[in-house]
This record gives C-alpha cells, structure tokens and sequence, in this order.
C-alpha cells in the first residue's frame, strides 16, 4: 500500500508539473507583416541561393544554379542590379559536364 501511495504521489507530481506552454509568437521585428514582392529590373535564370548582405544592409548576394555562368549577384531590397561579379576559375557545371550539371564526374 505504501509503494502504490509513492507511485500515485510522483504520477501526480509529474502531470501537475507538465502545463501546456500558452506563449506567443516573439515579435522580432525584423520582417514585415506582410511579405513584399517586388519585380526584377534583370531576370536571372536560375538562383540557387540568395543571403542577405551582412556587410551591405539592404541587398542580397544571389548566386545562380549550376549550368549558368559563375557569377554571383549583389542585387538591393527592391529588385535592382547593383552589380554583377563573375568568379574567375570557377566551373559552375559548364563545360566539365558536357554543358548539364551533374555529379560525381570531374
């Protein structure tokens, strides 16, 4: 009777010590409440990543997708080329893959 009491006892303490977390969502900030799209003055093919610039705020660095010139992008929050910089010595797919990106060859 003694065990089941002690049993009982630690159930109890652990469900009264499980509450449901009701906090809200942090409010950072940061980001807009509603998402802003904005139309490119240059089209790029195709980007497979884009960050934003740590050392430029209000613009990002895209980098295009293998198969495109090697070259990254430093474009402003609202879609305008600022500049466009080729990486010398870089394959970005072209050539070493028969003009297709692909892996494990070269």
């Amino acid at each position: 009777m003694k065990t089941h009491n002690i049993i009982l006892l630690i159930l109890i303490t652990g469900m009264l010590s499980c509450k449901k977390s009701h906090t809200q969502p942090v409010e950072t900030g940061r980001f807009a409440k509603t998402p802003i799209s904005v139309k490119m003055e240059t089209a790029i093919p195709e980007a497979s990543g884009i960050a934003d610039s740590k050392t430029n705020p209000g613009y990002l660095w895209v980098e295009e997708d293998s198969g495109n010139p090697s070259r990254i992008w430093l474009l402003s929050h609202d879609g305008k080329t600022v500049k466009t910089i080729p990486i010398e010595g870089a394959d970005n797919g072209l050539g070493r893959y028969g003009g297709s990106a692909g892996a494990g060859s070269g």
